[in-house]
């Protein structure tokens, strides 16, 4: 609910007090209700900057009637465009979010090991058996091919979590397991 409205450039708007309204700067809003300023009633959604917990700004109501009392506001959600990068581009160069500093070279491993681990399931329709030394061998060939064929190969791949990866393909989660 709405206690006031400025009738500046931009206009501010006060929410009731200790009422905050949890809008953040960039966010669209509508309005209805208001008394006076009847313009902004079923208006086309306006982008506002916060200025404080229970106070932000619109654009220019200079125009406008004088505000009398009320309202309410309400938060419209805006189409946004997205665009990533393809799959291709993204196995070529990825980003990553570096989650352990001791281990930098780590999301490499991991990428090379879970394309590996699918180019195995393609090639067998079944994910490697656990404790199979024989997949394990096989996965870790591929990792070996995958990292070769790769733009940027990183050096010397790590066996040890190649394998563990092949032996874990079939593991499952239990609060992730579907029913």
């Amino acid at each position: 609910m709405i206690s006031s409205i400025t009738k500046e450039n931009p206009a501010a708007v006060t929410t009731l007090d200790e009422v905050r309204h949890g809008l953040e700067t960039g966010d669209f809003v509508t309005f209805t209700e208001v008394k006076g300023m009847t313009e902004l009633n079923g208006c086309e959604p306006m982008e506002i900057k916060v200025t404080g917990p229970y106070t932000f700004t619109i654009g220019d109501t200079t125009k406008m009637s004088d505000y009398k009392s009320g309202g309410y506001v309400k938060q419209v959600k805006m189409q946004q465009k997205l665009t990533f990068k393809s799959l291709v581009d993204s196995l070529a160069e990825p980003e990553y979010t570096i989650s352990d500093f001791a281990k930098m070279d780590r999301q490499d491993q991991l990428l090379v090991g879970f394309q590996a681990v699918d180019a195995f399931l393609d090639q067998t329709g079944a994910l490697p058996m656990p404790g199979n030394a024989e997949h394990a061998n096989k996965v870790l060939a591929l990792a070996r091919d995958i990292n070769s064929k790769s733009k940027n190969p990183i050096g010397e791949l790590d066996e040890k979590l190649i394998k563990q990866m092949s032996s874990n393909a079939r593991g499952d989660l239990s609060p992730m397991v579907n029913p």
